[in-house]
């Protein structure tokens, strides 16, 4: 939603809450010359426009509003009560992001995959429960693994997600010619 609203800067406001370190990172830092910027990469201005001034002031209230706007009276609020006196739009964002999307977090998320893993069987067709649902459902959990970090965010190696895919098909599915093919 940020990257569609454009700022006092003039960019989308989604560089307020990028994290990548800036190599600007106050105002009276040494310039430096940059040969070419492409106007209409608004990726770049998110990754690389300096969070200080006046321009990053303005943006970063209008940041803290829309956040305040959106989660004022809920659970998540709790989080960024705090930033309510300074305005600081970024630093409830942080806060929300290490919550929300933190260590817990992704070890909850590996648990969650983990689980449906080992406990996710197919035992044939059904109504409910085709064979396309069961491949879904390890795919999901893979990503899961994936976007968790798990393994240096590698995720689970091929035979080991052969193994848990085959070993969770049952008897009953009739699928014991295409398992020995696999």
């Amino acid at each position: 939603k940020l990257a569609t609203i454009k700022g006092a800067r003039g960019f989308p406001l989604n560089y307020v809450v990028n994290t990548n370190q800036r190599d600007a990172t106050r105002h009276n830092q040494a310039t430096f010359e940059v040969q070419y910027i492409a106007l209409s990469d608004d990726k770049y201005f998110e990754e690389n426009v300096t969070h200080f001034g006046m321009g990053f002031k303005t943006d970063n209230i209008s940041v803290w509003n829309r956040l305040k706007g959106l989660l004022l009276n809920t659970a998540p609020y709790n989080h960024i009560s705090e930033y309510n006196s300074t305005k600081d739009g970024r630093g409830a964002w942080i806060a929300l992001k290490q919550f929300f999307e933190g260590e817990d977090f992704q070890q909850r998320m590996r648990d969650k995959a983990f689980a449906t893993l080992n406990n996710t069987f197919y035992k044939g067709e059904s109504a409910k429960f085709t064979f396309e649902k069961y491949i879904n459902i390890h795919k999901s959990a893979h990503k899961m693994l994936l976007d968790s970090g798990y393994n240096n965010g590698q995720g689970l190696d091929e035979a080991t997600k052969v193994q848990h895919f085959k070993s969770n098909i049952r008897e009953s599915a009739g699928l014991e010619m295409a398992l020995s093919q696999v």
